[in-house]
């Protein structure tokens, strides 16, 4: 896992400030450093440019880390003419609590008609710790069973700087025992405590939604008191069958689309999960069947139809064959979008690769290569790597370069997650004779409340990896003022065409600068003021445009949603011109979610969005909606109307319904439509049909099943039905014909009974009952039940009658009195004798005392063969039972009666008139 990990660092981080030479050109002329807290809203622009030579529309998505999202809408197609350019915006929420450090987002640019026409920039989002007392949910089970115990974990984390006493405070609507642990602890600061809640719940509970609030307080009083909610589903206890295989999840979806007239029909498979989890080994693949091929719909209406790949991963090796994007260092490959295939094998401390793409829409109609990494320490990587790129004839004539060409570097990276990264390359390729050189360097780190990044880039005009004809550097550094109060200054310098050729199109000159101050208000609210500077020059036209302004940017979150505000104010001024313009920009978002499953969004922008010879006015509108019913109905609706001072204007709307059934089975409906005032239009429709299923792998060892019958002894008709069953911590109903399943059990021993029985009635075997589960098998135990028998009597204490002597005159035992039968007669019921009974068949053992009169009595016993015996140790001196064994079969609801006698034992004794007794 952990060379997975880095594979998957050393083939894809790249931290750009700006790419081109790929037909996009994607500038970031906001700071590359965002310094901003968790629940906040962050924002960046790029300037994006069309360099394809051809009209086009192009996407662009956000790489975020893991659970930000974008603010609705996620950034919309958008057309360019060529050598057109347009200022975009990214706004980005950052979750509440979210964990503090230095985070990497690319924005790629890619052409709709052409996917290997793309571009990529970066920047670094800095989260600040907060100063209070945070938690979220780690743990919540969404449902469970009646009578089964459930655990709530979260985590309390300390963003202060002091330790604090805290302690938990539940609150629950049921009634359930509950138990804290820990209630009370003291947490240290920027450290974080898990405390888990855990419920009892009622087995005779109905259905219902257990809701629980938590609420976690400080003695200190110094900070807010954050609160959660936890909902559980509980259900009465329900059968289900055990399964028995491994299975693939995996869905095949029938679809029918629409775009500007044409259609396309198609069957879409697609699959992915663990095939081996001890081995650790995964599959993800999808197949793609068109049988009505007119056009590309896409599910994610305006993307990029997915033609089918295969993608499996283990320990020791990653394989991906199909259409994707391709990596193989950043100055070799960085991102290439093709059909090809990937290998890559993990020696004991080495990574070693191969990689081909092949797309004939780009420059390079194929590439190929590989690369060799050594990693001595998880945090130390040393490779090498080799690419061969094949042009094809029109670009090699173009470009004046083979149709060949050759690149190699070699990188080092130091990977430290607590302190950051530091990354370097050194690439050589291009013609034989005159091979370029190119260098990349980049560093994010943060130490204590500093934090930096640094990127350099150069790339020779004749340089055959992923650039060409560039020089960037970026800068970024963020540090604390007083308290909450901080700075941040940055640097972007961005130069083409270094050699100054005549023939080249471009010749761009750009850099910008800012420098400000952010400040986080106690009630949460985040606030930044920035003063910004741009300057872009045409070397050899000396056309360009210079700008400056200032930027508030106020963010605020709130339980329920987070609203932001952007205001720019500054001048813009063509170089060669007079007069300057204004520079106005004003942004307003509005995120909302008053309920889990009803999310909406309105944002507003005015102000100049396109920086060209003669800047443009734009507002646009939008709103979105998002509303998820009943965990099986989902509806998505997002507008947008954008217009500019010119008179163009256009329409976004974009909008999908799904429904899933009862049995897991779901419809889709999308629709996306873009209309603009040049009678440009782009309308895409979408319904589709996906059936859940599992490609079953192998046999499932990792489980077994059990299963059985109450039944009634003697083959009886009549049925157990709603009567609980347990296996060790699990418990089942039986349904209506007293069957009983027990599904996923982990093979070992376990032990069944039944929890409450019927009335009058036993098992017949010995319970709990002893039985084995074994993988991949169901286990049979049936339950036999046969009405109680009843044994009750007596113990008396006997004694010899008087007037049975067996004595003569002379006091000798006489030996013909002797053989006659003596009769004894009875003296009390004895009350301290002890009983006991066994039954060697069900291996059962009873015990019991008489009362003082005597009395005993065995209830609900099983039938079958018993023996009673009774304890010599209580019973009177010379005396002894007159049956010492007694053995008997019960019968089903037979009521047994027996009397026990304790009788004297025969004595003889001589009677001597004088003497001493030795």
């Amino acid at each position: 896992m952990i060379c997975r990990t880095l594979l998957l660092f050393i083939l894809q981080s790249a931290f750009i400030f700006a790419s081109s030479g790929n037909g996009v050109g994607v500038l970031l002329t906001s700071p590359y450093l965002v310094e901003t807290e968790s629940g906040n809203i962050v924002t960046a622009s790029f300037l994006v440019s069309n360099q394809s030579g051809q009209d086009s529309y192009f996407i662009a998505h956000a790489t975020l880390p893991e659970g930000c999202i974008e603010v609705f809408p996620v950034d919309t197609p958008f057309f360019l003419a060529s050598g057109e350019e347009s200022l975009r915006i990214v706004t980005i929420k950052i979750p509440p609590y979210y964990p503090p450090g230095t985070y990497t987002i690319d924005y790629v640019v890619q052409s709709s008609d052409t996917p290997s026409c793309l571009g990529v920039a970066t920047y670094l989002v800095n989260i600040l710790p907060k100063v209070g007392l945070n938690a979220f949910l780690q743990k919540v089970p969404r449902y469970l069973l009646a009578g089964e115990s459930y655990e709530l974990s979260f985590r309390v984390v300390n963003t202060g700087s002091i330790s604090l006493s805290t302690f938990i405070e539940v609150d629950e609507t049921i009634g359930f025992p509950f138990e804290i642990l820990p209630a009370e602890f003291i947490i240290e600061p920027q450290q974080s405590k898990d405390v888990v809640v855990r419920v009892h719940t009622d087995k005779d509970a109905p259905h219902l939604k257990h809701l629980v609030r938590i609420r976690i307080e400080s003695r200190e009083q110094i900070c807010c008191s954050p609160e959660l909610v936890a909902e559980v589903e509980i259900f009465p206890i329900l059968e289900e069958r055990p399964p028995f295989f491994c299975y693939l999840p995996c869905e095949t979806t029938f679809g029918y689309g629409m775009r500007n007239g044409k259609k396309q029909l198609f069957i879409e498979t697609a699959g992915g999960g663990v095939l081996d989890q001890e081995r650790g080994q995964e599959v993800d693949f999808l197949l793609r069947l068109p049988f009505v091929q007119q056009t590309d719909v896409y599910r994610e209406m305006g993307g990029i139809p997915a033609k089918g790949f295969f993608h499996y991963t283990d320990p020791c090796a990653d394989l991906y064959l199909g259409q994707g994007l391709y990596a193989l260092t950043p100055l070799t490959m960085l991102s290439r979008f093709g059909t090809g295939g990937q290998l890559v094998v993990f020696p004991p401390k080495l990574a070693l690769g191969a990689v081909f793409v092949k797309d004939t829409s780009s420059i390079a109609q194929s590439e190929g290569g590989g690369f060799i990494s050594f990693i001595p320490h998880p945090s130390y990587i040393l490779s090498g790597s080799l690419l061969r790129t094949d042009l094809q004839k029109e670009s090699a004539i173009i470009l004046q370069a083979p149709k060949a060409a050759y690149t190699g570097s070699v990188r080092g990276q130091i990977l430290n997650e607590e302190q950051g990264f530091c990354d370097l390359e050194y690439a050589s390729g291009g013609a034989p004779i005159d091979k370029q050189a190119c260098y990349l360097l980049a560093q994010g780190r943060s130490f204590r409340d500093t934090a930096y990044g640094l990127q350099l880039i150069h790339a020779g005009p004749q340089f055959s990896g992923y650039y060409r004809d560039l020089e960037q550097c970026n800068a970024s550094l963020g540090f604390p003022l007083y308290e909450a109060l901080r700075g941040n200054v940055s640097y972007n310098l961005f130069k083409t065409n270094l050699d100054q050729s005549v023939v080249k199109n471009e010749a761009t000159r750009s850099h910008s600068s800012s420098f400000g101050l952010s400040y986080s208000f106690p009630w949460e609210m985040y606030s930044s003021f920035f003063y910004n500077n741009v300057h872009s020059t045409e070397v050899f036209s000396q056309e360009g445009y210079k700008t400056h302004f200032f930027s508030l940017n106020c963010s605020q979150p709130y339980l329920w949603g987070v609203f932001q505000t952007l205001v720019e104010q500054g001048s813009y001024r063509s170089i060669g011109a007079l007069e300057g313009h204004k520079w106005q920009n004003y942004q307003f978002y509005a995120y909302l979610s008053p309920l889990p499953f009803q999310q909406y969004a309105l944002y507003a922008k005015w102000g100049n969005t396109t920086l060209s010879s003669a800047i443009a006015w734009t507002k646009t509108y939008g709103c979105a909606f998002l509303w998820n019913y009943f965990e099986n109905f989902f509806s998505q609706i997002t507008y947008e109307y954008t217009h500019q001072k010119n008179n163009f204007y256009s329409h976004y709307l974009n909008g999908s319904l799904i429904y899933t059934f009862p049995n897991a089975h779901r419809i889709e409906a999308a629709m996306h439509s873009i209309h603009t005032s040049n009678q440009e239009r782009n309308q895409e429709f979408l319904i589709c049909y996906t059936i859940p299923w599992g490609m079953p792998i192998k046999r499932n060892r990792q489980v077994g099943g059990l299963r059985g019958k109450i039944c009634m002894e003697g083959g009886s008709s009549e049925s157990f039905s709603r009567f609980i069953v347990n296996c060790n911590e699990k418990r089942v109903l039986t349904n209506a014909e007293g069957e009983f399943y027990f599904p996923q059990l982990s093979p070992g021993n376990y032990a069944v009974w039944l929890e409450e029985r019927p009335e009058a009635l036993l098992p017949t075997q010995p319970f709990p009952a002893p039985l084995q589960v074994k993988g991949g098998e169901i286990t049979k135990v049936d339950i036999y039940l046969a009405p109680s028998a009843t044994l009750s009597g007596r113990v008396d204490l006997y004694a010899f009658d008087e007037s049975d002597s067996i004595l003569n005159l002379e006091g000798v035992v006489d030996e013909e009195l002797q053989k006659k039968e003596y009769r004894y007669k009875k003296v009390r019921g004895w009350g301290e004798a002890i009983l006991r009974m066994y039954c060697e068949e069900t291996r059962q053992y009873l015990e019991t005392m008489t009362n003082s009169r005597g009395e005993f009595s065995f209830n609900e016993i099983t039938p079958g063969k018993w023996k009673l015996t009774i304890d010599v140790i209580n019973l009177p001196p010379y005396h002894g039972v007159e049956t010492e064994e007694l053995f008997f079969t019960l019968s089903p609801k037979e009521e047994k009666k027996v009397h026990l006698r304790l009788l004297p034992f025969i004595r003889s004794f001589k009677m001597i008139d004088k003497g001493v007794i030795e």
